[in-house]
This record gives structure tokens, sequence and C-alpha cells, in this order.
């Protein structure tokens, strides 16, 4: 924020006789006045402008935000507001690879659709040689009020490979998931939101199309693939803290915890709770520099085998076999530094160091003993940004796994890990 002529503390106080929009070529002004916790009569407060500051570059439709005051006629405050529209329609044409899995994806959303800031998309996407595809929608501000309305509708095909401990192929099915996930979350404050949803899950199991190794795989150890299911899930969501944006560093703290259960009484299979906690750490430096920490921990109560977790190489723990790792219960951190070496406008190059490890096993008492599987690597990479496209950012990681099971794996794809 800053101030011409004279000093803020000299404006402090003075009521706010105009707001003048700057730079917002497609972003509505309603967005914009959405984001200030100021407004024309009030008194002008230095720390109010900032709040204001650092809520529109946390919608992260901006390239750059600045707010300006000065004095106004009347002895009053007169403020400017500029902004920097990001190019927010982006195309989806990606491929996604790591841990002996790929995925391609191809589609197109918009997180500031129609300059109203409603988040539209869709998209096909082929996981290891299996169709499938979503449709989503989010409205952050829905009904005048700060209350997140989304919905994913999804038809997706997956080959699932099922390992033993010692990392032998103990079988393989192939899942089609069809799935209507509907939910709500409400900003009660700047750091504390509360939501729930819908989730309908149906999933049917074929053995069609497998490979030699997961066709002798099954025969070998007479696997059979789940019967057909179909699970109703209700689900409560928390949210605590708050991430800050500034361009592609980010620096604050949020916790999410999740809760969803399904019971018969909801025409599902069977009763079952499920417990995910996910907190993520970032602290910004000098020079652009970041270090973020990432943890996760979960537990199901289900029996039935797609509702496991399984945790690999593609979206959780590089350098392993994507979905390597299967429980009912498991616990999981990431850290990165990351820090560029080239930086523009238009790019940035950023270099980064990580590791992954964690424990996962059929029992929370499991993940913290010696009958747990663990997990550990640590491995460098590349990122390559463009501040100017919404959250445009490819990746590319080299990783090398610890323990019984020393490999490594490169995986790549768009955006950062976490």
């Amino acid at each position: 924020m800053a101030t011409d002529v004279i000093s803020a503390s000299q404006l402090s106080g003075k009521l706010i006789t105009s707001i003048i929009l700057e730079g917002n070529k497609k972003t509505q002004a309603e967005v914009i006045h959405r984001e200030l916790e100021f407004a024309q009569g009030e008194p002008f407060s230095l720390a109010s402008v900032e709040r204001s500051e650092q809520k529109l570059k946390n919608l992260r439709i901006f390239e750059d935000v600045s707010i300006k005051a000065r004095p106004g006629p009347n002895n009053g405050v007169q403020v400017k507001v500029n902004t920097s529209d990001r190019w927010t329609i982006i195309p989806i044409a990606k491929i996604t690879g790591g841990g002996g899995s790929s995925l391609i994806t191809v589609g197109a959303y918009d997180v500031n659709s129609f300059g109203h800031y409603l988040e539209v998309g869709a998209q096909y996407q082929n996981l290891n040689g299996k169709d499938g595809g979503v449709l989503w929608f989010r409205n952050p501000n829905s009904f005048g009020k700060r209350l997140l309305f989304g919905f994913d509708l999804w038809h997706f095909r997956q080959n699932q490979p099922i390992y033993r401990n010692d990392g032998d192929l103990l079988g393989a099915y192939n899942n089609t998931k069809n799935r209507f996930h509907f939910f709500l979350k409400k900003e009660l404050s700047p750091w504390f939101f509360l939501g729930g949803g819908l989730d309908m899950v149906s999933d049917e199991f074929d053995d069609t199309g497998l490979t030699y190794e997961q066709r002798n795989a099954n025969s070998s150890n007479n696997f059979l693939a789940p019967s057909n299911a179909k699970q109703n899930f209700l689900e409560l969501n928390v949210q605590l803290g708050q991430l800050n944006y500034d361009r592609y560093v980010i620096d604050g703290f949020q916790l999410n915890m999740d809760t969803r259960f399904t019971s018969k009484q909801l025409d599902s299979i069977d009763n079952s709770a499920e417990f995910l906690v996910k907190g993520t750490y970032f602290k910004k430096f000098k020079y652009q520099q970041n270090i973020g920490v990432n943890i996760a921990l979960g537990h199901t109560s289900s029996n039935l085998i797609q509702n496991q977790f399984y945790l690999g190489g593609l979206f959780e723990v590089r350098g392993y076999v994507d979905r390597r790792f299967q429980g009912s219960s498991y616990w999981r951190a990431n850290v990165e530094y990351r820090v560029p070496s080239y930086r523009s406008r238009w790019f940035v190059l950023q270099h980064v160091l990580f590791t992954d490890f964690g424990r996962i096993g059929d029992s929370p008492r499991q993940t913290v003993n010696q009958q747990a599987q663990d997990f550990s690597s640590i491995g460098t990479g590349l990122r390559f940004i463009s501040p100017k496209i919404y959250r445009f950012n490819a990746r590319l990681d080299f990783a090398k796994t610890f323990g019984t099971e020393s490999m490594f794996d490169i995986s790549f794809g768009l955006q950062q890990f976490f």
C-alpha cells in the first residue's frame, strides 16, 4: 500500500470520499469491492487497506495488486485500487507421469468466468489407458454471501494393482467409478471455514484387459475383483488458518479436517467412517525463497478395498510405483525448499529440493510401530512458472527412495506437488 504527498498516518481517521478501480479489464467491480474491508464514507485505516490488498492477492486471479491513498476533496481520502488481471481461461493438455503410471488430461476451465470469479471446467482423462472425465463448478460467493457452493460430476475408469507388503503383485482389477459430489463451505472469518456435502459413489469392477502379469497374479493367488457397490457419504469439513499468496510465493498455515461417513440407512453397502487431516505450512524468505511443509494423516473404518488409502509416486510419495502402498490408516509428510534462479514478469525458473516420507498400515496403532510399511525419498526438481497465467506451473521431479525398495523415478506434471 502506498500514499501520495503525505503519510498514511496523516490520512488515518479521515473519511474515504471515493474509491477508484483501475486496471481490471475482465474482473467485475463487484468482485473487487467484495474483498475490500473499507467503503466510501468510512474512516481511512491503513490496517484495513493492507488486509484488503492481501485478500485480493489471495484470489490469485490478479498478477499484481496495489492500493494507493491520497488526500481527496473536503479533507477526505481518495483510494485507488489497481489490479492487473491474470489470464484465467486455462486449456488443459497435460501428461503426468511417475511411479510407472501415466495420466493424460485434456480440457479447459476458467476460475474467473465472465469476470465474476466463478470457476467452470470440464476435462477428459486417460489413466493408464482407461478413459474418464469430470465436469465441475465453483461459486465462492453464493447468494451474495461468503458461501462456497460447488459440485463435481465424475466418470472414470482405472486399473488398480494390489501389492503385498514386500512389493510383489498380489492381483489387480479395473474400477469404473461414477461419482456426484456436492458441497458447501461457509467463511465465518478469514481464518475459519465450516462446510459439508454429499458424495454419491457407484463402483463397478471387472478384470478385462489386464496385463499378463496381472492375470497371472490373479490366478496364482486366487485374487478376485470386488463386488459392485453403491455408497452415499455425508461430509463435514473444518478449515482453519490462511495461506497468503504473492505471485508464486506462499506464506502462512492452513489446517483442513474432513470427516465423512455412510451407513446402510443411507442406501450404502456398509457402515463406515473416514477421517482426514491435512496441514500445510509455508514460510517465505528473501529473494522469493519458499519453504513448504505438507502433513497428512487419515483413517477409515471401511473394509471395502475401494475405500482404502493408496499412496504412490503420481501424487503423494515421489519415487515409488504409483498406488504402491495400501492401508486403512496412514500418515505422510512432504517438505520442499523452493528458490528461483531466474525471474521476470513472464517467466520464473524455480529449483526445488524435497523429501517425502511416512507410514501406512491396517490401523492407527500400526502407523507408529514396526508393523507399518515405511516409505521415504529425497530428490530435486524444476518448476517452470508463468506469473501472468493462473496457476501455470510445469513440474519435473527426480526422486530416490530408501529402504528395501531402493529405486529412482522421474515424475512430471502441471502445478506444484503441493
